[in-house]
């Protein structure tokens, strides 16, 4: 079964820029988000250091943060499932 077939809710392709954000705060990577849905997204990442399991992704457009976990990796590619609803990113400097 593939990933599309797993998937409860289409994503949408988007191109949006984001931030990997360590749940902590003290970690902080550029990427690009791909797709998405309510429930999950397709994030690129190129950046040097491993992506951990657990994250918060920042959406950059609307300055929303959520808590997501890694479901796949796939070269520069990792698929995410959001684990917690979308809220106002605390102020800082992105």
């Amino acid at each position: 079964m593939t990933e599309k077939e797993k998937r409860v809710i289409h994503r949408t392709k988007v191109l949006k820029t984001g931030k990997i954000v360590s749940m902590n705060y003290k970690s902080v990577a550029s990427c690009t988000i791909r797709d998405m849905s309510p429930l999950g997204a397709k994030v690129d990442y190129t950046g040097r250091t491993a992506v951990p399991d657990s994250f918060q992704l920042l959406i950059k457009s609307d300055w929303s943060i959520r808590d997501a976990k890694v479901v796949w990796r796939r070269g520069d590619a990792i698929g995410v499932e959001f684990t917690s609803p979308a809220r106002l990113a605390p102020p800082r400097q992105w």
